[in-house]
């Protein structure tokens, strides 16, 4: 288990151990059930404390929580399943494409995402459609604000050099409520989203043009989302769809 692989450095379990334990100690004091504490290494043993850690990161993934800490670790863990081919993020067919069309018109490509800037790099380096780095030009996680927050956007918006023109960046979710997002014109953003949230309204407020990409599986939208968003269901289509010319 890659928990006990490797017990120290930059983004390892005991660096995480000790972004989580403020966390741990107010889930627990808040009675979240499920919460559990990580000892101080100072007081109990090696093994104990990595059980800790061990059941509070299952603890937390089954919460889908979205914490640093955790997103460090998770990053972690995929960076071993990546560099050793278990692991293949699944992109779709017409995503390169796309980013090919985009990248031609001079469209510059970032992603900002729940996950950390190391997993994110990961995700789209060990793609089953190949290494695709070469298309982004920034990444952004959770450094630069709550995805849920439109000063998150406005940041990004600054960052890109978007600040006055936040209209040329098209947000593009598959879910209203969280997924992938894109910008185009002279900009592209592709984040991905949990789907508990709701970036496509901070997106929105800050003056970001929107859309929802409609894919297989994704929940079902409902007739006042249709209504108030351009819905996609191919990135091609974001090339055709009148609304976002």
């Amino acid at each position: 288990m890659a928990l006990m692989a490797s017990w120290t450095g930059p983004g390892t379990p005991t660096d995480s151990q000790n972004k989580s334990n403020c966390y741990a100690v107010k889930d627990v004091t808040d009675g979240l059930p499920g919460a559990v504490l990580i000892p101080e290494e100072t007081s109990s043993s090696a093994e104990e404390v990595k059980r800790a850690i061990s059941q509070n990161i299952r603890w937390q993934v089954a919460a889908d929580r979205k914490i640093g800490a955790l997103k460090s670790f998770q990053g972690y863990m995929w960076q071993g399943g990546y560099e050793s081919g278990e692991i293949r993020s699944i992109v779709y067919d017409d995503v390169v494409p796309a980013l090919n069309r985009w990248r031609d018109a001079g469209v510059k490509i970032y992603i900002y995402s729940s996950g950390s800037v190391p997993a994110q790099k990961l995700l789209f380096g060990y793609s089953d459609k190949g290494n695709l780095l070469e298309y982004f030009s920034g990444y952004y996680d959770t450094g630069i604000g709550l995805k849920t927050e439109p000063q998150s956007y406005r940041n990004i918006a600054k960052d890109i050099g978007k600040e006055t023109t936040p209209f040329s960046v098209l947000f593009v979710s598959d879910n209203v409520k969280g997924a992938f997002i894109l910008a185009q014109e002279l900009y592209c953003i592709w984040i991905r989203l949990p789907s508990q949230d709701h970036q496509i309204a901070a997106a929105q407020e800050v003056g970001f043009r929107v859309a929802v990409s409609e894919r297989a599986g994704n929940a079902e939208l409902t007739e006042d989302e249709r209504a108030r968003f351009p819905v996609v269901r191919s990135f091609e289509q974001i090339f055709e769809h009148e609304a976002l010319q």
